[in-house]
């Protein structure tokens, strides 16, 4: 697997990934709630 920070703000935070399985994802993860909640694209 590969990670890739590709955008950060105050918000939220981006990350694109290479999966084992070759497929590319993007993952989010919101920092501006506590609980840091993350979704899946």
């Amino acid at each position: 697997m590969k990670l890739r920070v590709i955008c950060y703000g105050p918000d939220e935070i981006s990350f694109k990934v290479r999966a084992s399985d070759g497929n590319l994802y993007l993952l989010r993860r919101r920092s501006s709630t506590p609980e840091g909640e993350w979704s899946l694209e």
